[in-house]
């Protein structure tokens, strides 16, 4: 190329060209992640409200009278256990919140075979 100016306008373009091209990649990421992350609080906001509408509020309510390891709590437990086998979650389980930093996990689900273990 003779022409400096078209020489110039060439590297100037490409660069250009590879810097909105980062951006937008960058940017598709970011927006990708987010709706991720939303649609994944939101289904586990979802599960975890069809859980609670349908725990047997009584049993609950007894083991929370009296929060040891009684026929109440392996009531709830194996409720718990069996909602996370059916949604394919990881875990299910109910908290007490004493402040917003620090909360209790009060019953969990998990198998009956792991009762002597915990």
């Amino acid at each position: 190329m003779k022409n400096p100016k078209i020489k110039l306008i060439l590297i100037l373009s490409t660069i250009l060209l590879c810097l909105f091209t980062s951006l937008n990649i960058i940017t598709s990421y970011v927006k990708i992640k987010k709706t991720v992350e939303e649609s994944i609080a939101n289904q586990s906001l979802e599960a975890a409200t069809t859980i609670a509408s349908s725990i047997d509020t009584i049993a609950y309510q007894q083991f929370l009278d009296n929060p040891h390891k009684n026929d109440y709590y392996w009531e709830v437990r194996s409720y718990l256990n069996d909602a996370r086998v059916k949604l394919g979650a990881l875990f299910v389980y109910t908290l007490q919140v004493d402040n917003p930093k620090v909360s209790k996990a009060m019953v969990m689900g998990m198998p009956s075979e792991l009762k002597k273990r915990i």
